[in-house]
């Protein structure tokens, strides 16, 4: 938006709505004229509720990056991190943890480093949000 000439007094107010599914709910129900959803929650909630296409449009996406990670906490025991790295590495080699990854669009789980994310666009785009939203 900024790229646009877009400024803070493009939009009439800016909120959290405390979650990818409820700023869906606030798009759809009209409390909410836009909002950043992740993609991959978009793709299940439009699996669950079809009919919800009719009221959403998709008007940029950017990317592609790797979905959400999973971290643990820093403190734990370096052989149990590397147990659990080892678990979700071997999910495709599991038929009951892969028809649960199926029902989330997902195959399996692997290795990504920072090389994998676009930091420095990260980074400019939260330069930008909070020069534009302090408040946000």
């Amino acid at each position: 938006m900024a790229e646009s000439g877009a400024d803070e007094s493009f939009f009439d107010r800016v909120f959290c709505s405390g979650s990818h599914l409820n700023s869906i709910d606030a798009v759809v129900s009209g409390e909410a004229d836009a909002a950043a959803i992740d993609s991959n929650v978009l793709r299940i909630r439009f699996q669950q509720a079809p009919a919800l296409r009719k009221n959403l449009r998709v008007i940029d996406s950017w990317g592609p990056y790797p979905i959400q990670p999973v971290v643990v906490n820093s403190t734990l025991h370096q052989e149990l991190k590397q147990r659990l790295r080892v678990a979700f590495l071997s999910t495709q080699d599991d038929e009951r943890t892969q028809r649960i990854l199926k029902q989330f669009g997902l195959s399996h789980f692997v290795a990504v480093g920072p090389e994998d994310y676009s930091l420095d666009a990260h980074k400019e785009l939260a330069a930008i949000l909070a020069a534009t939203y302090p408040d946000a």
